[in-house]
């Protein structure tokens, strides 16, 4: 059994003036999905073992008492069933060289983006060198679709034109340093969700900076990162809804409510663990970070998903345990010069 987890901070949200109730909070995180793999993508191969449907022949029969030919069993009778192919969902599984991701053809934005980052993988950052025009840096690289995700699947740059929403980074570009091919990966448009300008040159911003500075705590740090769809309370009649707007030439990409992130820091062998939720708005005043924290569990539940699942949960400490979770994410992220939309 997992170990019991921490509750979530009630102050979650009003830091930012969300305006979105306790309650709508509650049940979004906590009760509206019941179970935790509602939503994860399955194979053929884990819903039939060992059985290409595409090649399987007719299903074996046996004679019931009745004299009527049936199915000797649910995986027999499913090679007919689905012998032209399982259905989905399907996620399409992004490999980089700084970043791991799963696309959610259906969203147009990712399921999750993983990251591993280190001193070593961020020292670059360090080091202030204008006279190496040879370096590799964003400003060279370019918002572009990605090749590796079905067309009829894929978001264009276009998509987001006069959207009012920042085409903003899951994996920052502001992670990578070790080569320009690594950076250009970073803007693949499977990359990217809409985000408020507000939110995505502000606290979110912070925040991802906050998370490249754990490596002077930890030995590694992994970091997971998506989007959430999360229910609202109506005004009019009580009842709970999930409403998102969506945006593009075809409007099938998704705009998030809030965005998650869930953090393993590794240190002398030890892991320990933090995730934070944090709604897809503008924030009036800097917040302290702890006020979006909540038990990963809960962020489990509204995905479907499961978050390094090879570790024991009741083996891993509290990330903030070892660094300050009070920290104040700025409301109004002061960019380095050059910086501006999708800074991140």
């Amino acid at each position: 059994m997992r170990a019991k987890e921490p509750k979530p901070n009630p102050s979650f949200g009003l830091g930012v003036g969300v305006g979105i109730g306790l309650a709508a909070i509650g049940v979004g995180l906590f009760g509206y999905f019941q179970t935790q793999n509602s939503l994860q993508p399955v194979a053929v191969s884990s819903f039939l073992p060992q059985i290409n449907p595409q090649l399987a022949g007719p299903p074996s029969t046996i004679v019931s008492n009745g004299g009527v030919a049936v199915a000797d069993d649910p995986l027999t009778r499913a090679r007919s069933i689905v012998r032209h192919g399982f259905h989905g969902p399907k996620a399409d599984n992004l490999y980089r060289l700084a970043y791991s991701a799963a696309y959610d053809r259906g969203r147009r934005n990712a399921h999750w983006v993983a990251e591993r980052l280190t001193k070593e993988s961020l020292e670059k950052l360090l080091i202030e060198d204008d006279s190496d025009t040879n370096k590799p840096d964003r400003k060279h690289s370019k918002f572009t679709e990605d090749p590796t995700v079905p067309p009829e699947f894929r978001v264009k740059p276009i998509d987001y034109i006069n959207s009012g929403y920042d085409r903003g980074h899951l994996a920052p570009a502001a992670d990578v340093t070790e080569s320009q091919k690594a950076i250009d990966e970073t803007f693949y448009m499977s990359n990217m969700s809409p985000q408020v300008p507000a939110f995505n040159r502000g606290i979110w911003a912070s925040f991802e900076r906050y998370v490249r500075g754990l490596v002077r705590s930890f030995d590694e740090v992994y970091v997971v990162t998506g989007p959430l769809y999360l229910p609202k309370v109506d005004e009019g009649d009580g009842k709970f809804y999930v409403r998102h707007e969506v945006i593009g030439r075809e409007k099938n990409v998704a705009v998030p409510t809030h965005f998650y992130k869930v953090i393993l820091g590794v240190k002398n062998g030890k892991n320990y663990l933090g995730s934070f939720v944090l709604p897809n708005e503008g924030a009036s005043h800097d917040s302290p970070l702890e006020s979006f924290m909540l038990p990963v569990s809960a962020i489990e539940r509204s995905t479907g998903l499961e978050f390094f699942p090879m570790l024991e949960r009741k083996s891993l400490g509290s990330l903030c345990s070892v660094v300050k979770c009070g920290f104040l994410l700025a409301a109004k992220f002061k960019l380095k010069p050059g910086g501006g939309e999708d800074e991140g």
